[in-house]
């Protein structure tokens, strides 16, 4: 088996969604206040996302995804969580054309949502 290596670009897209999520994880649900620095969900969640931004370079993190997942965290399992949070995200061509800011498909998604509004 060979192992392709990362270029600079897909490791800095990875630390950069990183950074991210740590911040972006204290900005989820804080009324709440349950994934507050140092709690055992905020610890979760933070897994949870890097496992999700090194397994999927394609995708990567990007902001607001801490909420999809609290909210399958609220409802599941670790395991489980991860499984749909991933499918969600990777195999729903809705979901996935908004988070790789797929702007052709956005568009054309729009496009289909307004002519059923009128």
């Amino acid at each position: 088996f060979f192992f392709k290596q990362k270029t600079a670009y897909e490791m800095l897209r990875s630390l950069v969604g990183s950074e991210m999520c740590i911040r972006d994880r204290m900005r989820t649900y804080p009324s709440t206040k349950i994934f507050q620095k140092g709690t055992d969900l905020n610890n979760e969640l933070q897994s949870l996302l890097e496992l999700f931004n090194y397994s999927r370079p394609d995708v990567g993190y990007i902001q607001g995804m801490a909420y999809i997942c609290a909210v399958f965290m609220f409802n599941m399992d670790t395991y489980t969580t991860f499984k749909c949070f991933s499918n969600l995200i990777c195999t729903n061509k809705l979901v996935r054309a908004f988070y790789k800011f797929d702007m052709p498909k956005i568009n054309t998604y729009f496009r289909v949502f307004e002519h059923f509004l009128t």
